[in-house]
């Protein structure tokens, strides 16, 4: 059995934010939770972006890989999103929220500061 270092875990739930812009070019902010399965290897973790960077892989399939569920998405209704591959497609589909679940997703595998200094 191997031994896990104090304060990792294999599964992170964070606070992400999809900034939906509205007609009138007014950005609302839209609040929701991820969890992801966390890489624990650095060089994976290289490997998995740079497989999208480069063409091999796409967003979709490695949040499909990663995403193990969200809470706080819901239609216009209010009605709550249920986490499944096919609404994982409809909601990858739309710019804002696809970004703040692929923001999600580095900061998960990459650590705040590495996505911060990555995107400088």
């Amino acid at each position: 059995m191997s031994k896990v270092l104090k304060g990792v875990k294999n599964e992170i739930t964070l606070q992400v934010t999809a900034n939906v812009m509205d007609d009138m070019g007014k950005e609302t902010p839209v609040k929701f939770k991820l969890t992801f399965k966390r890489i624990p290897d650095r060089k994976k973790v290289k490997e998995v972006v740079d497989s999208v960077a480069h063409g091999e892989n796409d967003d979709l399939s490695v949040i499909q890989e990663y995403l193990l569920g969200w809470s706080g998405i819901e239609f216009d209704d209010g009605t709550p999103v249920e986490f499944n591959d096919e609404n994982l497609e409809m909601v990858m589909t739309d710019r804002d929220y696809a970004r703040a679940i692929v923001d999600g997703f580095g900061k998960v595998q990459l650590g705040y500061k590495a996505l911060q200094a990555k995107n400088s």
